[in-house]
């Protein structure tokens, strides 16, 4: 369902094209002292969509607005043309196309999370079933929507001064996994955390961190693609 390696190469090449920048927020509230975000980071979603944090609203850049399918595949099929992940980053991707294997990736996640939620409905309504609770027929037992709008994606680099992750236990980090105060309640929440491979490290000369990321000093980033990524999903 994910093809992690054209994934990484889609935010190497959004890194290239300066899409990561650092922002201003106030992390007290409003009218509270100004402070640089920990991460450089981008917005990517529905064409007109933005995302209110801190105090400060972010404009996506759409990732369907200007790019047909045939471009699209033609991408994915570049990304993930070698099975070495170190290999593959020597085809060029267009902006486009990154943009794209985002939009991918948002649409598997999607596809996700509506499987939970009807898990979540199916068990609920059995077990209403089994203590003779009444509901009608076809209601839905579950709140909230599974589509994703937006994603917000981190690029971490690695320092000294990293906090340890406190939900996952996974190493140390810039920003753990949590919920934005801004969102809507029963919002559905997806999050794709990658490392990138030392050897595209080496290449690049850059460490990474995707929405949906981290980077961790204290963790050795194994050859295969496993070693690279997780996915969390709060519905």
């Amino acid at each position: 369902i994910f093809d992690h390696d054209a994934i990484e190469k889609a935010l190497l090449t959004m890194d290239k094209f300066g899409l990561f920048r650092t922002d201003v927020t106030q992390p007290f509230g409003l009218g509270t002292k100004c402070a640089k975000t920990y991460v450089t980071r981008c917005l990517l979603g529905e064409e007109g969509t933005t995302y209110k944090y801190l105090g400060l609203r972010m404009f996506s850049h759409p990732w369907t607005k200007t790019s047909k399918e045939e471009h699209i595949q033609k991408d994915l099929k570049a990304s993930s043309s070698s099975t070495s992940s170190s290999s593959s980053f020597s085809t060029p991707l267009s902006l486009d196309g990154a943009l794209n294997i985002i939009a991918k990736l948002n649409e598997s996640l999607t596809d996700r999370t509506v499987s939970h939620l009807d898990n979540l409905d199916r068990k609920r309504k059995e077990y209403m079933s089994s203590k003779s609770i009444a509901f009608t027929k076809g209601q839905r037992m579950v709140k909230g929507r599974a589509k994703f709008d937006v994603a917000l994606i981190n690029r971490m680099v690695e320092t000294n001064d990293l906090k340890k992750e406190p939900s996952m236990g996974d190493g140390r980090c810039s920003v753990s996994w949590h919920a934005d105060s801004s969102l809507e309640h029963y919002s559905s929440i997806a999050v794709y955390h990658t490392i990138l491979n030392e050897s595209v490290l080496q290449d690049d000369t850059c460490n990474k961190n995707g929405d949906k990321k981290a980077n961790d000093d204290n963790t050795k980033i194994g050859s295969s693609s496993s070693d690279r990524w997780s996915i969390a999903l709060r519905v």
